[in-house]
């Protein structure tokens, strides 16, 4: 493999470096990994997706990767036009600045934003040169599913556009069986598609309760502590959940939960608490920096994930690898998916359908009685990451993938 250091490959995604996003750490793991067996070049923008200091603080630049910035059109696009003009002028850059590179022999290209998909299909067209789509999300079926795209010819023609992006690349990689059977559907050929889930990024190690600054500053003294962790946007519905809490008469001392989130959901979220004076067991927190996030996490007794109903297969949950490796059970309210499959698998949780409010409602009345084995539940959590999930299993999966590109 090290003979292959010689050849070039580009790897384009629009948050790179510098960047206080927590999930851009995903990035960076499958761009060390596959500059150990080639001199990667990284197209990204200059626009940070979270603002605030770099979550590792250590430049790329210092392990000899390659940082091309494509400056941003907009320094924060408030609104759906902003944003289509923004990705569209990025992806233009992205376009044009890799037709006139030499000695190119693969890119690499995740799903952000939507438009790069269609300019890395045409270069590599044009350039004759294989590449590699990692599918963070399936477009544009996502948009729909938001209703910011309703059928129309221009819709038609953007389907096919897409499509022709996913079809043409050498491998896509899907994140789980759901998003597979949507990407076949699409018409990406079965041998194609390449199954790699997520992997939990940070320090995994847990922080004990008497060094967990959190636990006094959040006031975090109920027994039963849920955390949500990562953003809380679209294709996510918190909502059925705090339903079923609302018919719950707990008490601050039994049960607290815990949204470190921001997105476009959370206001309804938030909304939905104040209107139901759910103030005293649920609060609302800013996304942590990675120092923090291992008191996060270990001041929480499960981890909840969510999945609007229509999103099935065209999103992956990044954050239940990160609650699985930490030990959290997981409470999943959405559509069957790769994440209600994923905890029967391994019995690391339980799973609710979006209109169960009654089931949910019974769940969390047995949780705050004590009737649930929080402890086999969390030992099956990090058994089943360490077997299956983990960066290392997922080095060799890229390190493999890439020798057949």
């Amino acid at each position: 493999m090290q003979a292959r250091k010689n050849k070039n490959l580009i790897f384009v995604e629009q948050f790179f470096y510098p960047e206080a996003w927590g999930g851009v750490q995903l990035t960076r793991d499958f761009c060390k990994t596959l500059n150990e067996v080639y001199k990667v070049s990284v197209f990204s923008g200059t626009r940070q997706l979270v603002e605030g200091n770099d979550i590792e603080n250590v430049n790329p630049e210092s392990l000899g990767i390659d940082l091309i910035k494509i400056r941003s059109l907009l320094k924060r696009p408030n609104n759906i036009f902003q944003k289509l003009i923004d990705n569209s002028y990025f992806s233009l850059r992205v376009f044009f600045k890799i037709l006139f590179v030499k000695n190119v022999d693969v890119i690499f290209v995740q799903t952000n934003p939507p438009p790069i998909l269609i300019s890395i299909w045409l270069v590599c067209w044009l350039k004759r040169i294989p590449y590699v789509i990692n599918c963070w999300d399936i477009y544009p079926e996502v948009l729909v599913a938001h209703k910011k795209l309703k059928p129309s010819i221009i819709l038609s023609f953007i389907s096919f556009a897409f499509s022709l992006a996913y079809r043409n690349a050498k491998f896509v990689i899907s994140l789980g069986p759901e998003m597979r059977k949507c990407l076949i559907k699409k018409g990406v050929n079965s041998k194609k598609i390449i199954y790699l889930p997520t992997w939990a990024t940070g320090d995994l190690k847990k922080c004990k309760p008497e060094n967990n600054i959190l636990i006094k500053e959040w006031d975090a003294t109920a027994r039963i502590r849920i955390v949500y962790s990562g953003n809380l946007g679209l294709a996510h519905n918190a909502l059925p959940f705090l339903d079923a809490l609302s018919k719950c008469n707990f008490s601050k001392n039994k049960l607290q939960m815990f949204f470190v989130t921001k997105g476009q959901s959370v206001p309804e979220a938030i909304n939905y608490v104040s209107n139901n004076n759910l103030q005293d067991l649920v609060t609302f927190k800013s996304p942590v920096n990675s120092s923090l996030m291992p008191k996060v996490m270990s001041l929480s007794n499960l981890g909840f994930v969510c999945i609007r109903d229509g999103f099935e297969g065209l999103v992956n949950p990044s954050k239940v690898a990160g609650y699985l490796a930490r030990g959290l059970p997981i409470i999943y309210v959405g559509p069957p998916s790769d994440v209600s499959d994923l905890i029967k698998k391994a019995n690391c949780g339980f799973s609710f359908s979006s209109n169960d409010i009654s089931g949910i409602t019974k769940f969390l009345e047995k949780l705050a009685r004590s009737e649930i084995d929080l402890l086999k539940l969390s030992v099956n959590a990090t058994n089943y990451y360490k077997k299956t999930l983990s960066f290392n299993k997922a080095r060799i999966k890229i390190r493999k993938l890439f020798k057949e590109v």
